[in-house]
Order: C-alpha cells, then sequence, then structure tokens
C-alpha cells in the first residue's frame, strides 16, 4: 500500500511540476511578441504550402528568389517574403498573386502575423476573409506600365509592376499550372 501511494504523489508531482513549465511556457509566449505570434497564431491562420519559387528581377538589383505557396481554395498565390521599401519604412511582407492580380498591403496596419516552417507558411491574413487587417491594399496592376502576360515559352504569367522600392521595375514568372480551378473559383473580397 505504500508503495502505490509512493507512486500516487510521485505522478500528481510531476504533474505539478509539468504545470508549472506550461504557466510559465505561456507568460513568456504572451511577453514576448514573436512567441506569441508563433504559438498562438496557428488557432485562426491559414496554411499554405510552398508549391515552387520564382525570381523576382528589378531594374538595376540583383535577382532575388521568392518562394511560392499555394492553399487549396484560396484566390491567391502568396510570393515572397521579399523586403519593401517607402519613404523611410522598410518592411518584409508578400504579393498576393492570382492570373489578373498582384495584391500589396501595407502591415503596419496589421497582418504582419507570419512565420514559414519547411516547406509552409503559416499566416494570420491571407485577405480571403472580409474583415482583412492588413490595409490598405492596393493591386499593382491597376498602375501605369503593369502589366501581366502568358509566355507560351515557359507556360508562365509573367507580371511586370512598378513599386516603390523606391519606384522601380518588377518582374516575376509564376507557372501557369499552380493556377488551378480551386483558386481562380475561391471568393475574392478584395475585387471592386
Amino acid at each position: 500500500m505504500k508503495k502505490i501511494l509512493n507512486g500516487i504523489l510521485q505522478s500528481f508531482g510531476l504533474l505539478a511540476i509539468a504545470l508549472c513549465l506550461l504557466f510559465f511556457a505561456c507568460l513568456t509566449v504572451l511577453a514576448i511578441k514573436p512567441l506569441r505570434d508563433v504559438a498562438l497564431s496557428p488557432f485562426w491562420c491559414s496554411v499554405y504550402r510552398k508549391a515552387g519559387e520564382t525570381v523576382m528581377t528589378t531594374e538595376g538589383g540583383k535577382p532575388e528568389t521568392l518562394a511560392v505557396y499555394k492553399a487549396k481554395n484560396k484566390p491567391f498565390l502568396i510570393v515572397g517574403p521579399c523586403l519593401f521599401r517607402e519613404d523611410q519604412k522598410i518592411w518584409e511582407d508578400f504579393f498576393f498573386v492570382n492570373r489578373d492580380q498582384v495584391i500589396r498591403t501595407n502591415v503596419d496596419q496589421g497582418g504582419d502575423i507570419w512565420f514559414r516552417l519547411p516547406g509552409l507558411l503559416v499566416i494570420d491574413d491571407d485577405l480571403t476573409s472580409s474583415d482583412c487587417v492588413r490595409t490598405p491594399s492596393w493591386d499593382e496592376l491597376e498602375h501605369k506600365g503593369a502589366s501581366v502576360r502568358y509566355d507560351e515559352a515557359t507556360e508562365s504569367y509573367v507580371y511586370s509592376l512598378r513599386i516603390n522600392r523606391p519606384e522601380q521595375s518588377v518582374s516575376f514568372a509564376i507557372p501557369a499550372r499552380l493556377f488551378t480551378q480551386d483558386l481562380l473559383n475561391a471568393p475574392n473580397d478584395t475585387r471592386h
């Protein structure tokens, strides 16, 4: 009987220690923003898998390899992350791409909760809900000099834009095979 009681007490002791460690880990996660984002965001985030890469070229700059992420039934491929510059601000964000849109956002207004794991992108706001926090956002293809064309030789859509990085031409290609029917038919709240 004494052995059983001893075993029960040890089990309760280990459980109490585990609960204390969990409590302090939660306090730490809540106090440190990057850890909080990683720990809490999977509960309401979208998960995208890496579907390939693209090379972004800029005038006067060196080519930059960017990941292309895709999720089922989402209206955008997510391309990036890459650095954006405007005035004195520098931030890391993504292009949200479909066949006829390239959306870029301003993350200092929100929407900066994202992280990458090998082959995955976990992102809080992927522009698919009606209460997007990534505001303002704008379609880069609506600006003067921007275009999208289909390249038969590479079976890709080639996007050419002018963005403030400072103002410069940017281009990248996305394989047409990534624009699947579920992406094309997904609800898109960014359409006006």
